[in-house]
């Protein structure tokens, strides 16, 4: 942990509110706080990938990751939290986009909750390793989640990936860990922004180049809405929405 993320999440604990939707005027923004971020349904597809992720937590297998054999657990360890992942679920449930895109998969733990609300909703996610896709696929075809589709290799070359895509439905980014990353990513998938697009922004405050890329974001006039919950920012393009950016603090009741 880093003085930066230290420093800010510090911050973050005295700063943020509007837990409860108190002090937030625009309907459109107390929906989301009170209805989404803060919505404590237990959905039974937040178990099944709970149990996902506990089956990778205790398998003996080991996969090839850039040359070395890495064992499953030790993959696992740094996938997304219940708390966000089953926020990705309700920013689905709720907004219902056309399409999704998550710039990286891991072990598919964030796919799957982006694909769990619909089953007909196609979720496109990009993984370097071969026995990684090829592992975590399986287990996504077997558990119901077969509108996860897997791209070898990496987001940066998103441009091309999108170009038959007319706008972003929901952009999910877990694969950038500075600054000049976002910004390039952010460069890409701006041009293909929509009016109800959402993009939400992981690692946030990984370090100082990527809070500063975040505040870029927030400042451009395209951007009407964020939402800073620490973790993970969220970002809306509606223009009909003031321009307004949220603070809001997150200590969610999870299901598992």
């Amino acid at each position: 942990m880093t003085f930066h993320y230290l420093k800010n999440y510090l911050r973050y604990l005295f700063c943020s509110r509007h837990w409860r939707g108190y002090g937030v005027h625009s309907p459109f923004a107390f929906d989301l706080v009170t209805n989404v971020i803060r919505e404590e349904l237990p959905y039974y597809k937040y178990s099944l990938v709970e149990k996902i992720r506990k089956l990778y937590q205790t398998s003996k297998k080991s996969l090839e990751v850039d040359g070395r054999s890495v064992p499953v657990p030790e993959l696992a360890h740094g996938e997304i939290s219940p708390a966000c992942g089953q926020l990705l679920f309700r920013l689905v449930n709720k907004y219902k986009p056309a399409n999704v895109v998550a710039t990286k998969m891991g072990m598919g733990i964030s796919s799957m909750y982006l694909a769990a609300p619909n089953s007909k909703l196609p979720v496109v996610t990009f993984c370097e390793s071969e026995s990684v896709a090829s592992f975590v696929s399986g287990y996504m075809k077997q558990t119901g989640f077969g509108n996860v589709f897997v791209i070898k290799g990496r987001a940066d070359d998103l441009s091309t990936r999108l170009v038959d895509v007319d706008a972003l439905g929901l952009l999910y980014v877990n694969d950038c860990f500075s600054g000049e990353d976002l910004d390039r990513r952010m460069e890409v998938c701006l041009r293909k922004r929509g009016e109800q697009s959402i993009f939400v922004i992981d690692h946030i405050y990984e370090n100082a180049s990527m809070t500063a890329a975040w505040h870029r974001l927030q400042a451009l006039e395209e951007v009407r809405v964020t939402v800073d919950l620490f973790h993970i920012g969220i970002v809306f393009f509606d223009k009909k929405l003031q321009k307004e950016d949220y603070n809001v603090r997150y200590f969610p009741k999870l299901h598992f």
